[in-house]
């Protein structure tokens, strides 16, 4: 894991001191890697036929192997990867949607209100293409975004560039402050309140 509130996260130039930190973190990705060759990729790439209709973006990336020239094991390899990487970011982001609804149980019954519309009383499960019909709970996950995300998130310039009159270097390591675009009254009423509805899209009929 990175961004769990180490120094070289946001210093780089500390690499140097974080030499046992940061073997591990090779090792852990090493062996990642091979359980994703051997349980995953090599597995299903023995038994998928061209014919066979895709399961699952495995698939997908699979067979794309076999069409596009453009595509290499190793891209595959970093998608499944990055894939992988990102459940621990999802699993903190559902425990902290599950805190706000249960502090705040409107939030929760206009959600279930949603579910249970469109997956008319749970005769079927809610995918993908209904999502235009849960507005209330996509604004919940935007809220939770806002409301709870990293506040200093570090990223590295990838051209010369000028930002509000200052020169900044391709290479530069620059520092977003999420926490103040977020909770900034200049774009945000009462930024302090957990409100979804804020997300919601206001038409002039709306009450």
């Amino acid at each position: 894991e990175i961004n769990q509130g180490y120094a070289v996260d946001f210093l780089p130039w500390l690499v140097p001191f974080y030499t046992m930190h940061m073997n591990k973190l090779s090792k852990w990705s090493m062996e990642i890697r091979k359980f994703i060759l051997a349980r995953i990729i090599n597995d299903r790439d023995q038994n998928l036929e061209d014919e066979d209709k895709e399961k699952d973006f495995t698939d997908a990336l699979l067979k794309s192997l076999k069409e596009d020239p453009n595509v290499s094991r190793d891209t595959i390899i970093f998608m499944l990867e990055d894939f992988l990487g990102g459940h621990s970011a999802i699993g903190n982001l559902v425990m902290l949607a599950l805190g706000y609804i249960a502090k705040d149980p409107e939030i929760g019954k206009r959600i279930q209100q949603e579910v249970d519309l469109v997956s008319e009383n749970g005769s079927r499960l809610v995918d993908l293409e209904d999502l235009e019909k849960l507005s209330y709970t996509v604004a919940t996950v935007f809220e939770v975004l806002r409301y709870s995300s990293s506040p200093i998130v570090p990223h590295v310039a990838t051209e010369d560039v000028t930002v509000a009159g200052y020169g900044v270097t391709k290479g530069t390591v620059v520092f977003i402050n999420n926490y103040e675009l977020n909770t900034s009254e200049r774009y945000w009423d009462n930024p302090k309140t957990f409100d979804p509805s804020r997300f919601l899209e206001r038409t002039n009929d709306a009450n």
